[in-house]
């Protein structure tokens, strides 16, 4: 019986690395947690009965929270784009890390969304 001993494949978190380090020289994980700080809101919109009518106020989250919705819309933003996920995925976190990008853009509407609700969140 021959057994063949094959070099382990390459999983998508190290082609993700690859990725990152092509374009940028800093470590990975700075990379990623610097586009965590650049994208995590400290707001969510929240819908609430006024009256007849339902708005959306500004409501603060806690850490966690923040992180949890970061993680998604980074993994929504690359499933946007074609191509290979890691590659998505890595471009989706230097457009973040340099505040630019599908994911970056989304925290400032969400922002501004919540800027123009501040008059509906003093009810409550």
């Amino acid at each position: 019986m021959n057994i063949e001993l094959t070099k382990p494949k390459e999983t998508h978190l190290i082609k993700l690395e690859k990725e990152l380090s092509e374009v940028n020289s800093s470590p990975f994980l700075t990379v990623l947690e610097g586009a965590l700080v650049n994208i995590k809101p400290a707001i969510e919109m929240k819908s609430r009965r006024i009256g007849a009518s339902k708005q959306r106020i500004p409501k603060e989250i806690d850490d966690n929270r923040a992180t949890k919705i970061a993680l998604r819309w980074l993994v929504e933003g690359a499933r946007e784009n074609e191509g290979p996920m890691f590659e998505s995925l890595a471009k989706e976190i230097i457009d973040a890390y340099s505040k630019s990008g599908k994911v970056f853009k989304k925290k400032e509407t969400l922002y501004k969304e919540a800027k123009s609700s501040q008059v509906f969140s003093s009810s409550r």
